[in-house]
């Protein structure tokens, strides 16, 4: 991802968002467990509960939201 400079990828169940997949995610879910990627899906170490705004709000108040959610 990051030689391709690819940041998050959302993950579609049909139409609606299933989760978010990062870095981060590989890294915790696969990486650090040993797995090997190509037998573990997306949703195997995405992010399921992602907090979505509309494209108005400021960025304070996307980082608001972000210490809300923790």
């Amino acid at each position: 991802m990051a030689e391709s400079e690819i940041g998050p990828i959302v993950v579609m169940a049909g139409d609606d968002i299933a989760g978010i997949f990062t870095e981060r995610d590989y890294v915790r879910e696969i990486a650090m467990k040993g797995r090997r990627s190509e037998n573990a899906g997306a949703r195997t170490a995405m992010t399921e509960d992602v907090v979505t705004v509309t494209p108005n709000p400021s960025p304070e108040d996307c980082l608001d939201l972000t210490r809300d959610v923790q």
